[in-house]
């Protein structure tokens, strides 16, 4: 698979006309061998994510009580 290497929702815009782009690929080669073949793990782009959201749960001071529902609502 290919995949982002950085993915967060800082680098994911959403537009109903045109869909998904996502911006700041600079590591996206370390997911290609060196005939450009995908050789990316997506689970790194999704742990990164999640940790990016936890991490800005936190900085956002979110009520504990809230903190998986928001989690969820943006992971799912």
């Amino acid at each position: 698979a290919l995949t982002h290497g950085d993915a967060h929702p800082g680098n994911i815009f959403w537009d109903p006309g045109v869909g998904i782009t996502l911006i700041e690929t600079s590591s996206l080669h370390y997911s290609m061998d060196s005939e450009g073949k995908p050789i990316g793990a997506p689970e790194r782009d999704i742990a990164n994510f999640q940790q990016r959201i936890g991490s800005w749960i936190r900085q956002a001071n979110i009520h504990p009580d809230d903190r998986d529902r928001v989690a969820g609502a943006v992971i799912t």
